[in-house]
């Protein structure tokens, strides 16, 4: 399979750098438009500028000597003054008086940490007036100069935050772009794993993932083909031993027939006892090929076709057939339940022939005036069957593998095998989202079968 050419697919790289080349664009952008709104508010008057203290202080600096009597509204509030007398005694300032004895004592350690400016005016009347200042931008409202960080910070903090920002969207969208192609991929994958050969191809616009998305195509087709194959050649092997069981079955009854009518003619001696053999060994064989017919058309994938089923037909149908095989091997049947009448949502017929195959197997290993009993009940939100015989019960073995498919057991219940009855019920259960259970009777001898099944519809 070839990319087609109607899909636009590029390298990883290429998308990569894209994204790269995009993002760098963006933070370049949100960076100009941050200091141009910078700028503008320097224009406008929100902002002083770094040099506003300083040239302010100059064209001041002829009043602030020269005048009488000192006017503090000549110091701009972006600075801070302290006026001594002649004797260098403190008469005002505008620093705080923690800070002013600070300032005072430590002039120039305060100075060279807080990276200030000092200028030294000496009056005409003798007295000194130092005033502090930082070549650094400034809020003109004095509300935002006590609430917020200077400008400079609040700008870097505004591109950090900006360039934070763009990564984590930028990320998003390689993020998302990324996995919308990957999706496209693992839902080939699944779809595979799954057997569902039969998906639509779908191609991403990365050129890796579609090679990827090619190597899974081909492995699609190859074992799409392989399947096919070995269907074809399990259900020819199917049909084959399936007209062999058929043919098999006309010979059978011929010797079944000629056996019967021989007994007739030697009602005693040797040769009687030869003919009931071979009438055993017929039915033996019989056993073995209605197992054979039953394996053929039973798969492990059971078709499952539900519907909505009254409970007590369902139960008055089994009891009546259970009533009648239970009958013939002179057994007793019991059927005991205590659920009022319901609709369940399941494949009555397999249902049926799962019950009926437990039951069946029960009546082999139950002897002449024993007792069959099947209760139901729910449990766990499941419906659950259970049948209980007066049998020898399982042994420890026989709880392990007697659901296995024609599990025989010498030693247990006469050399009888388990056929595929088990096998079948256990198969039906999980086809109906419940479970086969396989137990020894603790009242009394004999085995338990638990048969559950989800009957609520989905």
């Amino acid at each position: 399979m070839e990319i087609k050419k109607n899909v636009k697919s590029k390298s990883i790289f290429y998308v990569f750098l894209s994204y790269i080349i995009r993002y760098s664009i963006a933070i370049v952008i949100s960076i100009i438009l941050i200091l141009f709104t910078f700028n503008l508010s320097i224009l406008n008057g929100y902002i002083l500028p770094a040099n506003y203290t300083e040239n302010i202080i100059l064209s001041k600096k002829e009043e602030i000597i020269n005048n009488r009597e000192f006017n503090k509204d000549l110091i701009p509030n972006t600075a801070k003054y302290v006026l001594y007398d002649k004797n260098y005694s403190v008469i005002s300032s505008n620093l705080p008086n923690n800070l002013l004895n600070e300032f005072v004592h430590s002039k120039e350690k305060k100075l060279k940490r807080e990276r200030s400016i000092l200028k030294v005016y000496e009056r005409k009347n003798g007295e000194k007036i130092e005033i502090i200042y930082n070549i650094k931008p400034e809020f003109a409202s004095i509300n935002l100069q006590k609430k917020l960080p200077s400008p400079e910070v609040l700008l870097i903090l505004c591109i950090v935050i900006n360039i934070i920002s763009i990564s984590a969207i930028m990320s998003l969208l390689f993020n998302r772009k990324i996995k919308k192609e990957i999706n496209i991929v693992l839902e080939a994958t699944n779809a595979v794993s799954e057997k569902r050969l039969d998906f639509k191809e779908n191609y991403t616009k990365i050129n890796e993932f579609n090679r990827i998305l090619d190597s899974i195509n081909n492995l699609r087709v190859a074992l799409n083909d392989s399947l096919i194959s070995q269907w074809n050649e399990q259900n020819n092997k199917k049909i084959q031993l399936s007209s062999i069981a058929h043919d098999v079955k006309t010979p059978l009854t011929l010797i079944k027939c000629n056996a019967e009518l021989l007994t007739e003619e030697y009602t005693r001696g040797k040769n009687k006892k030869l003919l009931n053999n071979i009438i055993a060994g017929e039915k033996k064989i019989e056993e073995y090929m209605e197992i054979l017919m039953d394996s053929l058309l039973m798969d492990r994938t059971i078709g499952v076709n539900n519907k909505n089923v009254f409970l007590n037909e369902l139960l008055n149908d089994i009891k009546n057939h259970s009533t009648i095989l239970c009958k013939s091997n002179d057994i007793m049947f019991k059927l005991e339940c205590d659920i009022s009448d319901m609709k369940i949502y399941i494949d009555e017929q397999l249902v049926k022939r799962a019950l009926m195959n437990i039951i069946s197997n029960a009546c082999k290993h139950t002897k002449e005036g024993g007792i069959i009993s099947l209760k139901v009940e729910t449990e766990d939100y499941l419906l659950k069957f259970t049948v209980l015989d007066e049998g020898e019960g399982f042994t420890d073995e026989g709880l392990k593998n007697a659901s296995k498919f024609l599990y025989t057991n010498d030693k247990e219940r006469s050399g009888k095998n388990y056929g595929i009855g088990l096998f079948v019920a256990e198969l039906v259960a999980s086809n109906h989202g419940g479970k086969l259970i396989l137990s020894n009777r603790k009242d009394t001898r004999g085995a338990s079968v638990s048969f559950f099944i989800n009957s609520i519809r989905e």
